[in-house]
């Protein structure tokens, strides 16, 4: 299929131009997004399954280029899925939810839906790139937070939400296998499965283009938080260290770590030697609540462990996806002190 650009992509050496944005442009790029991909204005043009030419603006591009980033653990071929998601969903547009849906009940208590309405049109207050009403969907891959699918401002993150539907197709058995819409499907368990067959052929233009992108920011940035007692600062500035190492399950370094083998290490360079298992390391100390924590301290999740950084942050081995990154803290982690 042809593949036209509205706009040259900037070229250096050899691959995509990428640029750390200020502020004011960070905000405002890839809808708000905690990743920034510098694409150089660039639209595309290429023709859908049914022989119809589409071209995407440069913020569906800039969106595009933060999908494919977060994919660039898992291969080209999740890539494909993920891009001809959220072409599907959203038209790679990162939408706000105005909470207008029409609730006629049958699938939540009309009381539920209340609830799920009035967390999502806080959306709106975030940067977004259009306005949608479909459920409480939002976000790049229309995900619903009464769905399980994170807080409101990780799903209207665009690299957070790209680096969440990544993370759900790892978890579908034989995923590789399947066609991109079946693939595609396990993972949104969509209404109309057929439609993601469509966009393929432009998720694959796209990717063509893209796939040698490499993007700026993430996530969060910043050095060891300040006040830390020795053996607090060992562990934080380890941990630090890997972040943009590859998550591979089971590894222990040096250059690939998965959550707990992370911690393991971390905490190894103070003498202290944790059990390879995030269970084992829930009860390797004593729970501390929110309150209390300290930057150093193990975070838990069911089959999931992280250090905490303070002011809100972790680092942690997350997926595949991911690898080892520093990002906000989310969902309702328990927190554990083995360093008193």
């Amino acid at each position: 299929m042809g593949l036209v650009l509205g706009a040259p992509l900037v070229p250096v050496a050899g691959m995509l131009g990428v640029a750390l944005l200020g502020d004011q442009q960070r905000s405002a790029a890839a809808g708000g997004s905690s990743v920034v991909c510098d694409t150089g204005g660039a639209s595309v043009s290429a023709v859908d399954a049914l022989g119809v030419e589409v071209t995407l603006d440069e913020v569906q591009v800039r969106n595009a280029a933060v999908v494919v980033q977060a994919g660039q653990g898992m291969g080209r071929q999740a890539q494909v899925v993920a891009l001809a998601t959220a072409l599907t969903e959203s038209a790679l547009r990162n939408l706000a939810n105005d909470g207008s849906y029409s609730y006629s009940g049958g699938v939540m208590s009309p009381a539920a839906w209340e609830s799920a309405r009035a967390v999502v049109v806080e959306s709106m207050r975030l940067p977004h790139d259009g306005v949608g009403s479909d459920w409480d969907s939002i976000g790049l891959f229309q995900q619903r937070p009464s769905a399980g699918w994170g807080s409101v401002e990780e799903i209207m993150d665009p690299a957070t939400s790209a680096a969440t539907f990544y993370d759900r197709l790892a978890g579908v058995s034989g995923w590789e296998s399947m066609s991109v819409a079946g693939a595609a499907q396990a993972v949104q368990v969509s209404a109309l499965p057929d439609a993601y067959a469509r966009w393929e052929p432009v998720a694959r233009s796209l990717l063509s283009v893209l796939s040698t992108v490499r993007c700026a920011g993430g996530l969060a940035s910043g050095g060891v938080p300040a006040g830390l007692d020795e053996k607090r600062t060992e562990v934080v500035t380890f941990a630090l260290q890997q972040v943009g190492d590859a998550y591979v399950w089971g590894a222990e370094g040096p250059d690939a770590w998965d959550c707990s083998g992370l911690v393991q290490g971390a905490y190894r360079r103070i003498g202290v030697e944790l059990p390879h298992s995030s269970e084992a390391q829930r009860l390797a100390g004593r729970e501390v609540s929110p309150m209390d924590a300290v930057a150093g301290d193990i975070m838990w999740w069911p089959g999931h462990v992280a250090i905490y950084l303070g002011g809100g942050e972790l680092v942690g081995a997350q997926t595949p996806a991911q690898g080892v990154v520093r990002i906000p803290v989310y969902g309702a982690p328990k927190y554990i002190r083995v360093i008193e």
